[in-house]
């Protein structure tokens, strides 16, 4: 129960996410141009992305479920 719980947290995460990426045309966080806050966010989801695949089996870069941020992802110089 607990598992499912955390599941259902970290989705809901994702999805505030996903929103705040397509509020911008560009793929970034603060727009068209690549910022602080993406510099900060890379190493965290680009690790999640890795370890929830593995551990898991839950793909974070899914271009139906979330396409800004495989937008971001694909983006990103760091990624």
């Amino acid at each position: 129960r607990e598992e499912r719980a955390g599941q259902q947290e970290f989705e809901a995460v994702a999805a505030t996410v996903e929103l705040e990426l397509g509020r911008t045309a560009g793929p970034w966080f603060c727009g068209s141009g690549f910022s602080t806050a993406d510099v900060v966010f890379v190493p965290y989801v680009e690790r999640m992305g890795a370890s929830l695949f593995y551990y898991k089996g839950f793909t974070l870069r899914d271009p139906t479920a979330r396409p800004n941020l495989c937008r971001w992802f694909d983006s990103n110089p760091q990624a």
